[in-house]
């Protein structure tokens, strides 16, 4: 009966949650949305990733990953590019359902978790097909927030990390997320720790070029 209820809740008020958080972003509108939306980055880092989205005019903004916080994400940057990336295909489906297909690029993945020790040495396995539409850009905003990287026999988020290095803009930002686990602290620091930093907490790691200014509200 609460999970009916809690999807009554979202089904009448998901939207209009999404409107009032993206057209007044702030901690107060934007944790009421997560909580009617079931969204699973916390308060802060939502607060943080919108920050690095309007702080660029136009923003290109890639999202690794689908999941019910994509109604926001491209509400934010409505006045922007949004493209998120996605290989898992009924979850693609069931977010199609709800924002439209056309954001949404299928990816295919050749690695599994419990090899990014050895991966992480071998660039030419970590390199993904990518759509033209995706290659030939570069994005101002890049969140990694996929695939999963719980068990051994899943993807893991080595090929997501590396290509954001390669694909994000010279005064970019990279949020990357659950580093708090031993792959993604490790491709972190090797992919981005050499040209971004590191302005956000441990399970949340936001890397922005050194000549970029601080975002408000961001701790450094």
């Amino acid at each position: 009966m609460y999970d009916a209820a809690r999807r009554m809740i979202r089904h009448w008020l998901g939207r209009p949650a999404v409107a009032l958080a993206a057209a007044f972003p702030n901690p107060l509108t934007i944790a009421w949305m997560r909580a009617i939306c079931w969204i699973q980055l916390t308060t802060a880092e939502l607060v943080a990733v919108t920050g690095a989205i309007r702080a660029c005019p136009r923003c290109r903004l890639l999202v690794f990953g689908v999941g019910n916080d994509s109604p926001y994400w491209l509400a934010v940057n409505r006045d922007g590019t949004t493209l998120f990336l996605e290989h898992d295909l009924p979850w693609r489906e069931a977010v199609a359902a709800e924002i439209g297909a056309d954001p949404i690029l299928t990816v295919a993945y050749g690695s599994r978790l419990d090899e990014w020790p050895e991966m992480i040495d071998q660039p030419s396995r970590l390199s993904m097909n990518l759509p033209p539409a995706v290659r030939d850009a570069r994005w101002d905003v890049i969140v990694v927030d996929a695939p999963p990287g719980r068990q051994p026999s899943h993807p893991g988020r080595m090929q997501s990390i590396y290509e954001s290095s390669r694909l994000v803009s010279p005064t970019g930002h990279v949020f990357v997320h659950d580093c708090h686990r031993p792959a993604e602290r490790a491709y972190t620091d090797r992919f981005l720790g050499n040209r971004m930093t590191l302005v956000s907490d441990s399970r949340l790691r936001h890397y922005q070029s050194p000549t970029m200014p601080r975002l408000p509200g961001v701790p450094s």
